[in-house]
């Protein structure tokens, strides 16, 4: 049993020692260059965080200095048919771009709560044969990590202060949480997010700062005694050295434009539903209505005006919130009507108001076009077993109507055709599929119209798709489908789909070289037979995680029902 390792052991270290043997290619044997860069973290010891600032420290590296190093064949150089790590052309070593690295990765330390980190490198030379090689070790020591003890908000308008308040809960800056400027940054937005949806228009990123402090909290009492303050301020200032513990205080910059903390209504809305490019022709020849507050302009009566109302979520006297204004922009862009979408405003400040103007550009109604596809099939045993040929032709024909009865209602056909051959020399087989589908870009249910406003993006999708198959000789294959569903998202992460009807039928007649070849492959008689579904089904998605580049975390359930309930 010991002899029987010994072999298996020797193979794992000589593929080891291949593997560190990293090979150098177009070189300059008078330069010295970068051969490795290491990073030797200190002061962290929580396995996961130290994994994941390595892998940050390591992106701090100028590209000047960076090892340009890939996993190949070095062929014809030694271990020839083996991949190593391979560095072509290497690049010179650079002092300053090593110092500027440290700099980078100091700075990445302080925005992680590391304040008082300390990067230094120890550079390394090795002579291999003719090769100058260079060593860089970044020593990065953390240092004290400063937390989160309490956020303040002290604005200095009392609505301001009241709707932080308000949401404080909501804050992403938590006691114990590392004083990160990502952190910071994130409620910075939080907060011009939650005060621009509460009216205040004009809000900016500039309006707000913040100021941190590691002093004791008692100092944040607006109500201490001057005196008191000082004594505190004192004993504070003895033991800072020692305290990791930071205060934050959110305020007001300062605003010189008092317009920046009032906040607006919603005043006038005009929707030209049919614009052209040019805003004098649209003035020249329209016709306007008045639907539910909102003016609506056309030139050609092109879209239902209840409908095109019904989009526009800036609504005349309601409180002004970016997500109002967001939701109007999704509204349109969704429906594919349109080709673009333009929302001018204009700020009545004496009336604290804002007026806007819709222009709306409609896409072509009518879509077509003609695709030529092609197709090989190199595994010949997949050809023998399905009766295919080697070589296909298909065209698609695609027609689609973008605004039926003038509600922004698509519909879409699409005709496809093919043919198979073998080797060009006779046709094995032929192919017609033909697909319908409409979208109705509202959920079409005996609910009320409160039901379906809960869901976003809703629309209704009818599907009725025909396929015919003929492998000559082989069989013919019949399958028709048709659906009603409803498409919806619940936030801008999950997704639903829900099919209350879903009808599928298959026919399939065997021909006498199919009948002929399952007795070799019997396993066939799974893949093609008839059948008859008629059930319900539904779908759900969400991401976990979809503003991370590291990792991708994703939930996809589906559940059908077909004949048990019903019957």
């Amino acid at each position: 049993m010991e002899k029987s390792l010994i072999p298996s052991l020797t193979l794992v270290l000589a593929v080891a020692t291949l593997w560190s043997c990293t090979v150098v290619k177009r070189y300059d044997p008078t330069v010295p260059f970068i051969h490795e860069n290491a990073i030797k973290l200190k002061g962290v010891s929580d396995k996961e965080k130290y994994k994941d600032i390595r892998e940050r420290l390591e992106d701090q590296i100028e590209d000047s200095v960076k090892v340009n190093e890939v996993s190949r064949i070095p062929w014809p150089r030694f271990p020839w048919f083996i991949p190593v790590p391979v560095i072509e052309r290497p690049l010179a070593y650079d002092s300053v771009a090593v110092k500027q690295s440290t700099v980078n990765m100091r700075n990445l330390m302080a925005g992680m709560g590391y304040k008082n980190s300390v990067v230094s490198t120890d550079s390394t030379l090795k002579k291999v044969k003719d090769q100058q090689r260079i060593r860089v070790d970044y020593i990065v020591e953390a240092g004290r990590l400063f937390v989160i003890d309490t956020v303040v908000f002290n604005l200095a308008d009392t609505p301001l202060q009241r709707l932080a308040w308000d949401f404080r809960s909501e804050s992403v800056l938590k006691k114990g949480d590392p004083f990160e400027n990502q952190a910071i940054d994130r409620e910075l937005n939080r907060l011009v997010d939650l005060f621009q949806n509460h009216g205040y228009h004009r809000f900016t990123r500039e309006d707000i700062i913040v100021e941190a402090d590691s002093s004791y909290s008692d100092l944040i009492d607006p109500t201490l005694d001057p005196f008191e303050y000082i004594r505190k301020l004192a004993e504070e200032k003895e033991k800072r050295g020692k305290n990791t513990e930071v205060d934050v205080y959110i305020r007001l910059n300062n605003i010189r434009d008092s317009s920046h903390i009032r906040p607006y209504r919603i005043g006038n809305v005009t929707v030209y539903s049919d614009a052209t490019t040019d805003l004098e022709q649209d003035l020249a020849d329209t016709t306007g209505a008045m639907v539910k507050g909102l003016r609506i302009i056309s030139r050609s009566n092109t879209f239902e005006p209840s409908f095109v109302a019904e989009q526009v979520a800036l609504k005349p006297g309601l409180l002004y919130t970016r997500e109002r204004y967001s939701q109007t922009l999704n509204n349109f862009n969704r429906l594919g009507a349109w080709q673009n979408i333009n929302i001018q405003s204009e700020n009545i400040d004496s009336a604290g108001r804002i007026d806007y103007l819709l222009r709306l550009i409609p896409a072509k109604r009518q879509f077509f076009s003609v695709d030529l596809e092609g197709s090989s099939i190199i595994n010949s045993m997949q050809a023998v077993q399905v009766g295919s040929g080697r070589v296909g032709m298909a065209v698609n024909f695609t027609l689609r109507n973008r605004n039926l009865w003038r509600r922004a209602i698509q519909l879409e056909n699409n005709l496809r055709t093919g043919i198979e051959f073998n080797n060009f020399q006779r046709i094995l087989s032929g192919e017609v599929t033909l697909t319908n589908r409409l979208t109705i870009p509202w959920m079409e249910t005996p609910f009320s119209e409160a039901f379906e406003k809960r869901f976003e993006n809703a629309r209704t999708v009818i599907s009725a798709d025909f396929s015919y198959i003929d492998r000559f000789k082989y069989f013919t294959l019949r399958t028709f489908n048709t659906f009603l569903g409803y498409e919806w998202r619940k936030g801008p992460y999950t997704t639903w789909q829900f099919k209350p009807l879903n009808f599928e039928y298959t026919q399939f007649r065997p021909d006498s070289l199919f009948l002929e070849t399952i007795v070799d492959f019997p396993l066939l008689l799974y893949s093609y037979n008839n059948g008859l579904i008629i059930g319900t089904n539904l779908t759900y998605n969400h991401n976990f995680t979809p503003y991370s580049r590291r990792k991708s975390n994703l939930l996809r359930l589906y559940a059908e029902e077909s004949g048990v309930l019903l019957g």
